[in-house]
């Protein structure tokens, strides 16, 4: 919540100019957007098979935000897992799996009680972007669902999204991408508290994004959001509206 604030809070009083220098996409590798891998976590604890136990909450990790946030781009958890054990290098390992950010940290065991603390690193600077901790019954470790990998999913989850969001900012960037462009409109609607300005230029700018990709879930969803604030002006959009819902349901 507090980086989702920081981030309309971001937006609208530094503007497009101040996000170009800071966070703005012309001076970096052009890395996918939303791309991440779950480097693999380390564990410590009063049992044998620590390696097992971090090896598989690390995949678990990675299999649900790949089931959960199909617009990101997940690096495999086989793959990731050729770095289990080695020192933590954000630059090196982000290069070579070809990722913006690196997501890792710790699983710690005391008797019946587990907590996991977990990091997102800038694999462009090295810079710790965003922690948090989740913690409960070590038989919620390796459950399927309702997990502490799926709740800590959840949050990297929101935390990617906001992050990137933030990157991106207002203005329109050199070579950017069709899921750039969407998320650069999300942020236009909600800057100016969802206005019919906003959802005007934020449909604009989606539209921009589905031309080049029409299939993509976000633009999809971003130009729902502004049809619906458009609706209250315009009675006629609502078959507009039905349509993309359709087109937004069948993605789900």
């Amino acid at each position: 919540m507090a980086l989702s604030s920081a981030i309309l809070i971001g937006v609208a009083s530094l503007g497009g100019s101040a996000f170009s220098t800071t966070w703005g996409l012309e001076n970096e590798p052009r890395l996918p957007p939303l791309s991440v891998a779950i480097v693999p976590f380390s564990y410590t604890g009063d049992d044998g098979n620590r390696d097992e136990m971090a090896e598989r909450f690390t995949a678990d990790l990675t299999d649900a935000l790949v089931r959960d946030f199909r617009s990101a781009q997940v690096t495999a958890a086989a793959v990731a897992a050729a770095y289990q054990g080695t020192p933590m290098d954000a630059q090196k390992i982000g290069g070579a799996l070809g990722v913006r950010y690196l997501v890792t940290g710790r699983i710690q065991r005391a008797s019946n009680h587990v907590a996991v603390d977990a990091q997102m690193v800038n694999s462009r600077t090295g810079a710790q972007i965003w922690n948090d901790r989740v913690e409960g019954a070590v038989e919620r470790l390796s459950s399927p669902s309702g997990g502490l990998a799926v709740q800590l999913m959840r949050r990297v989850r929101s935390a990617l999204r906001n992050v990137e969001m933030l990157r991106i900012g207002l203005r329109a960037a050199p070579n950017e991408t069709p899921l750039e462009q969407s998320l650069r409109a999300s942020n236009i609607l909600y800057v100016d508290n969802g206005s019919v300005n906003s959802a005007i230029e934020a449909k604009r700018v989606a539209n921009q994004a589905l031309a080049r990709a029409p299939d993509l879930l976000n633009a999809l969803s971003v130009r729902l959001q502004a049809l619906e604030i458009l609706r209250t002006q315009d009675p006629k959009a609502d078959v507009v509206i039905d349509c993309c819902i359709n087109n937004v349901l069948s993605f789900r």
